[in-house]
Formats: structure tokens, C-alpha cells, sequence
């Protein structure tokens, strides 16, 4: 065999080789637990993936995909803790389910960070999955997200005065509507984007009412918000991997 034939084996077979070690490398060991909002099941076209993007019943099962597309781990929740297309299924197993399913990934996975991105009522959960997981043994969170969340009909339940102590930073991107959380007040770790905010270049007209009080349909919209979602991805990546020049836009 001619020397220029047995290099060229050679490279193939080094690049099958790398190739291979980078598949069974997780190079971005971050798992990221979305959590949907009330009636926000996905559907079974969404769940098959044959739906086009913004058609389903689930911004944030589209959102957990592209994470999934970008090499990070991510799973979808209901808000009730039931996985995507079983909101209905009973007894729910809700935040405590969650919170069980999360400890129980890092149980295997120990070096894997933590997220959280909840919208609406998912929201509401996201924070007592937070609660839930910061008793001992505490894990710890790198980024919790709450998109427009609401507390508003969760039974006896309000928005949560304070933040558990371990979610290391937070971010609440909210609309104006009155069915939404306000900012926390002296909490360093928790970032408020008022969405209503004219300075917000999410914010944009002709668009979504985001800065209405009683606009229901802006406070649905914002699930769905290509720009939204496009922010909170660059947060989340920005989180699994911590060297990327990469700015949320």
C-alpha cells in the first residue's frame, strides 16, 4: 500500500475516533427542566415532531426542543408535574414529582448543572420546585427563569414573597398583566425584564400588549415569542458553557 493510502487510513480513522469520543462527551453538561402553564399540554403533532414552529399547544415544549438541538439536555413538565402529552393523567404527581425526577437525575449525574425555566402557572412551580430542592441534601441552581408567571387560581397559593437560597441567579421576564408576579424587593440574585417597558427591545409595536393590564392574550403571546425565547436560549447557554462571548438578545 502506497504511503499516501496509509495516511489517508490513518486520518479516517483518527476522525471516526474523535468523532465518536465528542458524541459520548456531553460538552455542555447543563439539564434544563421547562415548565409548562395551565392547558399548555403539548400536542400530539408537537410531540411527534411533525409540528411547524409557533403550531402546537406549547411554547415551551418548541423552547425544550431547540435547547435539546443546541446538545443540552432538557425535559418538559406540565405544571402539574405530568410529562408532555398527560396533563390529564391522576393523581398528579405536581412539584414534589418534579423535584423527585430532578433529584433522582442527580443521583447519576452529579456534575450536571441544574436549571429551571416555568411560564405562567409553571412558574408558580418552578419556584416550589426551588423550595423543594433547596432542603437538604440542597441542590443547587444555576438559572431559574419565570416567564410571566401567574399564581392567580393555583388554589390558596400567591406570588412567593422571597427567593430560595439555592438558586444562584433568577430573571423574571414579565408582561404588565395583572395576573403576573411583581419584583422582588432586595433580592440581588433575581433579575425583573418589565416586558411593558418601552425601553425593553422585546417590547415591540405592532405586537403583543405586553404592556397592558387586563390583555390575556399578551400574557399567552409571550410563551409563544420567538424573541423571548431567543433570549432566554442565550441565557441558558450562556450558563452551559460559561466561556462563550455569547450576550442574551
Amino acid at each position: 500500500m502506497k504511503l499516501i493510502q496509509v495516511v489517508a487510513c490513518v486520518v479516517m480513522a483518527l476522525t471516526v475516533r474523535i468523532t465518536s469520543v465528542l458524541a459520548e462527551s456531553p460538552s455542555k453538561p447543563l439539564f434544563i427542566a421547562f415548565i409548562g402553564g395551565f392547558d399548555s399540554d403539548p400536542t400530539a403533532d408537537q410531540i411527534a415532531g411533525t409540528a411547524p414552529r409557533g403550531v402546537g399547544n406549547s411554547g415551551m415544549f418548541q423552547l425544550a426542543g431547540d435547547l435539546r438541538l443546541d446538545g443540552v439536555a432538557a425535559e418538559y413538565f406540565n405544571w402539574n408535574g405530568r410529562a408532555a402529552g398527560k396533563i390529564k393523567e391522576q393523581p398528579a404527581p405536581l412539584s414534589k414529582g418534579i423535584a423527585a425526577q430532578l433529584r433522582q437525575r442527580h443521583a447519576k449525574r452529579p456534575d450536571e448543572k441544574l436549571a429551571i425555566v416555568g411560564n405562567s402557572w409553571g412558574g408558580h412551580t418552578a419556584w416550589e420546585v426551588s423550595q423543594l430542592l433547596s432542603e437538604e441534601p440542597a441542590l443547587s441552581l444555576e438559572l431559574v427563569v419565570f416567564l410571566d408567571p401567574s399564581s392567580v387560581g393555583r388554589f390558596d397559593k400567591a406570588q412567593p414573597d422571597k427567593l430560595p437560597g439555592n438558586v444562584k441567579q433568577a430573571v423574571t421576564i414579565a408582561t404588565r398583566n395583572a395576573l403576573g408576579w411583581k419584583k422582588w424587593a432586595d433580592e440581588p440574585r433575581a433579575e425583573f425584564l418589565d416586558l411593558g417597558d418601552p425601553a425593553n427591545v422585546l417590547l415591540k409595536k405592532p405586537g403583543p400588549a405586553y404592556d397592558s393590564v387586563f390583555d390575556v392574550k399578551a400574557h399567552i403571546a409571550g410563551e409563544w415569542d420567538a424573541a423571548i425565547h431567543k433570549h432566554i436560549q442565550s441565557r441558558l447557554l450562556k450558563v452551559a458553557m460559561p466561556e462563550t462571548d455569547k450576550n442574551p438578545g
